[in-house]
């Protein structure tokens, strides 16, 4: 995806909001040109390039996954030249490793890696094979070279997940596969 130069996301993001209470898939869309894929992302971009703004809050109304977006009453005058770049965004980019299923039809994690970049600088990497429990399929081990055998003994999800969720805090989640990869 190319993303527009640094403002442009916020001012898109407050023209549409100056025509009244927006909600944040279409903000997404109107935003980074998003126009399907999961709720959840559009939300965590939105709020990436929303929260602490000043003058922009999502409506205390919102809910049950569904934010909306709206200006305060000081409106566009506070946040006109507002915002953060791009560049100064903390970003977690992270990459995901299953056994060839999705969740919730016995897809298991077995490898999960996170690097963090801070003002454009690699930071903290974290990698760990993860002990799903499930055999590899042969296909699986052609695409990513790992076998079953490799992730018995390593560390289940229910293990890391509290580290993993730490390093995504307060990142944007970046992947190539996003939707899945979340």
């Amino acid at each position: 995806m190319h993303f527009a130069p640094d403002g442009v996301l916020l001012r898109k993001a407050l023209d549409r909001l100056a025509r009244g209470p927006c909600g944040a898939p279409d903000l997404a869309a109107e935003m980074f040109g998003i126009r399907s894929g999961p709720a959840r992302l559009a939300r965590g971009l939105v709020r990436q390039v929303l929260d602490g703004v000043p003058g922009v809050e999502m409506d205390p109304a919102s809910g049950r996954g569904r934010e909306v977006w709206r200006l305060t009453g000081e409106g566009t005058k506070k946040t006109a030249g507002a915002g953060r770049r791009l560049r100064d965004l903390r970003y977690a980019v992270v990459d995901v490793e299953t056994n060839g299923r999705v969740a919730g039809a016995g897809g298991r994690v077995v490898e999960i890696a996170i690097v963090a970049v801070d003002g454009g600088a690699i930071g903290d990497c974290f990698s760990t094979l993860i002990d799903g429990g499930v055999a590899i399929p042969p296909w699986i081990t052609r695409l990513t070279g790992i076998r079953t055998e490799m992730t018995r003994g390593a560390p289940t999800f229910a293990e890391i997940s509290d580290e993993v969720r730490a390093r995504l805090g307060g990142r944007v989640f970046v992947a190539h596969n996003a939707g899945y990869d979340w």
